[in-house]
């Protein structure tokens, strides 16, 4: 739903890459709380850290929805990002409960229900926009957190625990590197503002990299890290959460670039005046479609492989972006490539890059690996959701109407086109380079648990 808000919230600040830090903040709690929920799930139980991130995304909701400033509603995104957690737990627990011959159905009707309600908020985050404040979306994810909670509570029954035999849970590896690239990212956000010899610029830059620098040397010396970044000295998998690191940067930005495209005033330069409710109405069309790309790529990917799939998509996205830099001008363009071209890329990584980690681990490796890979492409997203804003807000265009706001201009969205295109080119460049041995994920179940 914030996405479908973008638009109004960047009339209002005047400032895209302020605003942005609403997808930021929580794409680096998600980063963290992912690897974290899922090891302390194992653990302790996946039923009890499904409560406690459905509780902690409650308050989080219920903060943005009151907030009377732009920071402390960035704040309650924060805690709303431990929500992430809540899919690999739920594959958890279907996998407690469900028989073998039940848990590809399972897996597959939960990662479409993913999908399909990801195009769901969309749409009643446009219904709610168009008729009320913005900040009522929070209001909503608030109740639906809260129903959730109650169902976990009254319905699952409690999940066995394993706790760790030996050795200590490397908390501290598991959260460190968010607050790093916070740091990182927030003197980007500086930069913009403020002069370059001012230490708030230069504090969060060096303080991110010293933490980073910290985070790095304790996950190579702790004995079972939470995230393995030796991991990613193996040729394969160092190329492949390279190339999703990209990709996370830019090349899967539709939702922070198109729909904020289609709504904006035409006195702007760019946009088309779309309704919060059509949008979203559009986008619900955008993951249905998404959906079925996916399921189709898994077919393709076991008769040509996953490498070549991948590739596929990453092309595709290349030749979306810059037909996007062509034709924004026109709202059948802009609507058509991306329902046709950028969404589909998109969601085919999703489905079938697990599959290329997965052929390259180990086999008492995978789960490990796959986690590494999706913290990497929240990072790459956190890291896309200051750049791609950073670029809009070179050229800000003020209403004519006294009072109306400022919104980006055609020259910002230019230049976020060529960067997204010339992204996709390098992905596609990092998995050519791969060998071509992935095969189907049917032939490995969990690759499909790990595709959102």
């Amino acid at each position: 739903m914030i996405f479908v808000a973008l638009a109004e919230v960047y009339r209002q600040t005047g400032d895209p890459a302020r605003a942005a830090w609403l997808v930021t903040a929580f794409s680096l709690t998600a980063a963290g709380s992912a690897a974290i929920a899922g090891r302390f799930g194992d653990l302790y139980g996946r039923r009890r850290m499904l409560l406690i991130m459905l509780g902690v995304a409650l308050i989080g909701s219920a903060l943005s929805a009151v907030a009377d400033s732009l920071y402390l509603v960035i704040l309650g995104r924060a805690l709303q990002g431990v929500s992430i957690a809540t899919l690999p737990l739920s594959f958890g627990i279907l996998r407690e409960h469900a028989r073998p011959e039940q848990l590809g159905f399972g897996v597959g009707f939960l990662g479409g229900t993913y999908t399909f309600s990801t195009g769901l908020g969309s749409l009643v985050g446009g219904l709610v926009i168009d008729h009320y404040h913005w900040q009522s979306i929070f209001a909503v994810s608030a109740v639906l957190a809260g129903v959730a909670f109650l169902l976990a509570l009254l319905i699952l029954p409690p999940s066995p625990g394993r706790p760790a035999r030996s050795g200590r849970i490397d908390v501290l590896g598991g959260v460190l590197f968010a607050p790093a690239v916070a740091m990182l990212l927030l003197s980007l956000t500086f930069f913009r503002h403020m002069a370059w010899t001012d230490p708030l610029v230069w504090g969060p830059l060096l303080g991110g990299v010293v933490t980073l620098g910290v985070w790095v040397w304790l996950e190579l010396h702790v004995e079972t890290p939470l995230i393995d970044v030796r991991q990613l000295g193996t040729r394969d998998i160092g190329l492949a959460n390279l190339a999703t690191f990209v990709i996370g940067i830019g090349p899967m930005m539709i939702s922070l670039v198109n729909i904020p495209l289609l709504q904006q005033a035409r006195w702007s330069g760019a946009g088309f005046g779309l309704e919060a409710s059509l949008v979203g109405a559009i986008w619900f069309l955008l993951c249905i479609v998404g959906g079925c790309a996916a399921i189709f790529g898994g077919y393709l990917s076991g008769r040509f492989g996953a490498r070549t799939v991948v590739l596929g998509a990453c092309l595709a996205l290349a030749l979306g972006w810059g037909t996007m830099f062509a034709g924004y001008r026109s709202a059948p363009v802009v609507i058509g490539v991306s329902v046709f071209l950028i969404n589909p890329g998109i969601a085919l990584l999703f489905a079938i890059m697990p599959a290329i980690i997965i052929e390259a681990s180990p086999d008492d490796r995978i789960s490990e690996a796959t986690g590494l890979t999706q913290a990497v492409r929240y990072v790459g997203a956190a890291a896309g959701s200051v750049i791609v804003p950073y670029l809009l807000s070179a050229q800000m265009v003020s209403s004519p109407i006294p009072g109306g706001g400022s919104l980006p201009g055609a020259a910002g969205y230019e230049q976020v086109f060529v960067l997204l295109t010339l992204l996709s080119l390098i992905a596609a460049l990092l998995i050519a380079m791969l060998p071509g041995r992935a095969r189907s994920a049917s032939r490995h179940p969990s690759s499909s648990v790990q595709r959102h």
